[in-house]
């Protein structure tokens, strides 16, 4: 039986490296140790105080039924409310200002 040169390269390659890998998994442990970290951080502050930071960093209050930060959008004629900005264009795009008696 005859081995080609390209197949014994082949092989003593894969042999090689096979028996240098080390595994090493330190980083995936470090991204563990953030991630319980990061958890406990979070554990130990209150709602209140997570909302008054966001408050703090520019997020508002949240509106009743609304999200963080979401803005509301008031047709000028007819005064209903959007959360969607596609919405609003929509039903401002249909909806005509009220008329003015004739005199």
């Amino acid at each position: 039986m005859r081995l080609s040169l390209i197949t014994a390269l082949a092989i003593s390659l894969a042999s090689f490296v096979h028996a240098q890998y080390k595994y090493d998994s330190e980083l995936y442990e470090r991204d563990l140790d953030f991630a319980f970290e990061a958890r406990d951080l979070l554990d130990s502050l209150s709602t209140r105080e997570l909302i008054d930071e966001l408050v703090v960093r520019g997020g508002g209050a949240p509106k009743r039924g609304g999200k963080l930060g979401s803005a509301t959008y008031t047709c000028p004629h007819c005064g209903q409310q959007f959360m969607a900005k596609q919405a609003y264009d929509d039903h401002v795009g249909r909806c005509s200002p009220p008329r003015s008696p004739r005199s």
